[in-house]
């Protein structure tokens, strides 16, 4: 059996939270010694991978389990890059276009403000270019009263 000190040692600032000694050594004396693992948890723990789950007691069997939580992976696409700047790019995303510009401090403010004008300037011409080229794009086109759904 555990003493006071040690299960306190334990638990450490959650020691409150159970009140009495006899009924910390009650849940204690209760749980089980062996925990069910399915085999692809127990694959991915080998492989040296973090396994995050749920650990119950099995209703029908009594036994301490753990489930694994089934997560899925998102796979995003690559975004297309539209232009490369010289301090920066535009790039284009399933729902954004990202401008992207990083010039260096010691140019000075006004040469910096400047510089990512300029590039402002080229990455806004490259985009009108680039709709006139394709044609009239739905998914660029600001919204207003008239063509709201």
């Amino acid at each position: 059996m555990l003493s006071e000190v040690k299960l306190r040692n334990l638990h450490g600032d959650s020691w409150p939270a159970f009140r009495s000694l006899p009924m910390l050594t009650k849940l204690i004396n209760k749980m089980k010694k062996y925990v069910e693992i399915p085999m692809e948890s127990l694959e991915r723990l080998n492989g040296g991978k973090f396994v995050e789950g749920s650990l119950r007691i099995d209703e029908c069997t009594g036994k301490l389990t753990f489930r694994a939580y089934q997560r899925k992976t998102r796979m995003r696409a690559k975004d297309k890059t539209v232009l490369t700047l010289e301090h920066g790019w535009v790039k284009e995303s399933a729902q954004r276009i990202k401008f992207f510009s990083s010039v260096k401090k010691e140019l000075g403010i006004t040469k910096v403000t400047k510089a990512m004008e300029r590039e402002m300037k080229e990455a806004v011409r490259e985009l009108k270019t680039e709709i006139t080229v394709i044609g009239y794009r739905k998914d660029l086109r600001p919204q207003t009263l008239d063509n709201k759904k």
